[in-house]
């Protein structure tokens, strides 16, 4: 993302264990971003930014990581979803991350 610069901007990016996820993890890292990455696993032992194992399909698992990592750092600035969500339960939760943050 040359010519963004997120310096103190948190970002959310879910599917962020590789392919396009991991991508657009890591070019918010690269814009200077404090990235934590959500999916079901993570294959290496180190990545660019902090993760989180999470199965977005799981709205009790969603709400209970999302409450422990916002504890840890209240401000999110941006969430990316690189996964399509269609449980009904689900996007209930999401509802909750798509409220207006400042």
């Amino acid at each position: 993302m040359a010519g963004f610069d997120f310096h103190g901007k948190t970002v959310w990016v879910t599917g962020a264990g590789k392919g396009i996820g991991y991508a657009t993890a890591l070019a918010f890292v690269e814009a200077g971003a404090d990235v934590t990455g959500f999916d079901l696993a993570f294959d290496g032992d180190h990545y660019p930014f902090a993760v989180e194992v999470l199965d977005v399909a799981d709205a009790q698992q969603v709400a209970l990581v999302c409450r422990r990592v916002l504890e840890q750092q209240p401000r999110l600035d941006v969430l990316t979803t690189s996964r399509v969500w269609t449980c009904w339960s689900t996007r209930r939760v999401f509802c909750v991350w798509a409220r207006p943050m400042r």
